[in-house]
């Protein structure tokens, strides 16, 4: 009686595949499509170099743009050859607050987190941290080097959605449950950037380059119509040329608006907005960020 119990427990119960590690060349679609989503996510700086009072705190309200792809470009080719296009173009924006504080000698510290709240089904936890110098040469030019590291999750129904679910043409998901998938962006940046001050200082056109080095992980949670879980971990290593331009406008001592258009190359091109506000203007109150 208790064999015959077991064995109706483990008929009732999904079956699970085991454990899955895919890791594809950089040709697939799986490592663009990766490397493409780690774009909007890179913690660049997004304004211009400038120097800040020792002790000045400012808070900053980031957007980037993020690009939507074709159904060619987000389908399988190395890890699930054969399945339909992945549900990856769920948002447009990307909405990031952002944390800076300044030290003596130009040194600077910046915070960032992309909060838990579900937009159109997708829910990020990401959490940034960035350092680095701005040095004066001559009179209206800064240099800035910097570094950040970004790790986190972003979770939602990338592998198969409710509509692919019920849809009896998508042999993959037909039948199954809603996924629950997760991506992991990390990556470990450092990048070079000039400012030239114009019009009295309100005006900071800047440019910048820099190397990154990315980890992104891809886990799938989906169980399909006969109960069987597929857990596939997606794995690729990156390293990319990074280059960023744009402009930063201080209408006063603590208030900037910045603009920017950052790409690393061959993965994908956002646009960055970044609104500033200094709270604590540091000792002296007579320079700005």
């Amino acid at each position: 009686m208790r064999r015959l119990l077991f064995a109706l427990l483990a008929s009732a119960a999904p079956a699970a595949l085991n454990a899955q590690t895919c890791e594809p060349p950089h040709s697939s679609n799986e490592s663009k499509l990766m490397a493409h989503y780690m774009v909007p996510v890179a913690f660049d700086a997004g304004a211009a170099p400038s120097i800040t009072t020792v002790g000045a705190i400012g808070l900053s309200l980031e957007g980037a743009y993020i690009p939507p792809l074709d159904a060619a470009a987000r389908t399988p080719t190395t890890c699930k050859p054969g399945q339909g296009p992945l549900n990856t173009n769920l948002q447009t924006w990307m909405i990031r607050p952002r944390l800076f504080l300044s030290a003596s000698g130009g040194f600077f510290l910046e915070l960032g987190w992309i909060p838990p709240i579900p937009v159109h089904g997708v829910q990020s936890n990401v959490f940034s941290i960035a350092g680095g110098r701005n040095v004066v040469s001559g009179k209206s030019t800064i240099i800035r080097v910097r570094g950040f590291y970004t790790f986190g999750s972003i979770k939602g129904p990338f592998t198969c959605s409710t509509a692919d679910t019920q849809d009896p043409t998508n042999t993959t998901c037909y039948g199954g449950q809603e996924s629950d998938d997760s991506f992991h962006p990390k990556e470990l940046s450092f990048d070079l950037s000039l400012s030239h001050a114009m019009a009295g200082g309100k005006l900071l056109p800047y440019l910048s380059a820099g190397i990154g080095f990315l980890h992104p992980r891809f886990n799938v949670n989906f169980t399909d119509s006969l109960g069987i879980i597929d857990n596939t971990e997606i794995k690729e290593n990156l390293t990319a040329f990074t280059a960023a331009g744009g402009i930063t406008w201080a209408p006063s001592k603590r208030f900037q608006v910045s603009a920017e258009a950052y790409s690393a190359v061959g993965s994908g091109v956002t646009g960055r907005a970044l609104i500033t506000y200094l709270i604590k203007q540091g000792k002296s109150g007579k320079k700005r960020r």
